[in-house]
């Protein structure tokens, strides 16, 4: 926590974030119209892109967080 003026307020240290690891746990993409989909096209597509985030707990003070990203064109 902050006292107003941007330094850290007395009482205590603040809490530690570790990142024990990163990885890809599964990655896809497809292009059923291809290669179609790549010449110009007359009109914007309708872009949708859903976001989600998740944690689970793996071990005590420990976490996975999942963040899972969606895109449709």
């Amino acid at each position: 926590m902050t006292n107003g003026n941007g330094t850290p307020s007395e009482g205590g240290s603040p809490p530690q974030l570790n990142v024990l690891a990163q990885y890809t746990k599964d990655l896809s993409f497809e292009n059923p119209n291809a290669p179609a989909s790549l010449a110009p096209q007359q009109q914007q597509p309708a872009i949708n892109i859903q976001i989600n985030v998740g944690a689970n707990t793996t071990a005590e003070n420990e976490f996975e967080v999942t963040l899972s990203i969606e895109g449709k064109a």
